[in-house]
């Protein structure tokens, strides 16, 4: 680190390994309960090392079961849950069959221009984006730690292209498979909040990845 450089905080971002819903082929959302399949539990178990290594200083989950058992099966005790990074509300999209929304008319929305678009009876883009900024804005005081996050396809997408400083739709280029890992490296100016994000890796896992869909069936949570 410069001299001229402050803090720099360390974060390990995972989505929860398989569950039941991703073994279906659903959008899950925040219907419960949706715990891991016998699959995802192995992954989450194989996540102990990596987890061990990277010596956490503080641990956020979100709330919803499928984050949680990750999070336990992996080794992480003492972790905080918050609903910042919880799953998007999907609405009326929620525990339906990925396949068949597909074909819905506002799926093409959601690929092109999704800041104008609200799931029906559910949350809208700007709003998951308003509370991932508000789960940023508290990076500057976690200057010096490391952090292990547990989230979803979405909001981890969104949270990795928002720090990169992209365009808020090239979030859908990124692909994050289940039990995945990415980390990233946050420093911090000692005059001002100002940051130099770095993204140190993406999308690892620590088995054979599954083939991403060639119709891009990953909202992403499910």
């Amino acid at each position: 680190m410069n001299k001229k450089s402050g803090r720099t905080l360390d974060l390990l971002v995972i989505r929860h390994a398989t569950s039941i819903a991703n073994t279906k082929g659903k959008l899950a959302g925040r219907i419960e309960p949706n715990p891991l399949s016998p699959e995802g539990r192995k992954q989450a178990q194989g996540l102990f090392p990596l987890i061990a290594d990277f010596k956490p200083t503080r641990s956020i989950s979100s709330p919803l079961i499928r984050c949680r058992e990750t999070m336990e099966l992996a080794g992480v005790r003492g972790y905080e849950t918050s609903d910042e990074i919880m799953e998007m509300d999907y609405g009326k999209w929620s525990d339906k069959s990925l396949k068949r929304l597909s074909l819905l008319p506002g799926w093409k929305k959601v690929q092109r221009d999704p800041l104008g678009f609200r799931f029906p009876g559910g949350e809208s883009f700007e709003e998951c984006r308003e509370r991932i900024s508000s789960f940023r804005s508290r990076f500057f005081g976690w200057g010096g730690e490391r952090i292990v996050i547990c989230s979803h396809g979405d909001i981890i997408r969104i949270l990795i292209n928002e720090l990169l400083g992209r365009d808020f739709a090239s979030f859908q280029q990124l692909q994050i498979f289940p039990a995945s890992y990415s980390r990233l490296q946050i420093e911090f100016s000692r005059q001002s909040q100002s940051q130099t994000p770095r993204l140190l890796y993406f999308n690892r896992v620590a088995s054979t990845p599954p083939i991403a869909s060639g119709k891009g069936f990953q909202v992403g949570g499910e």
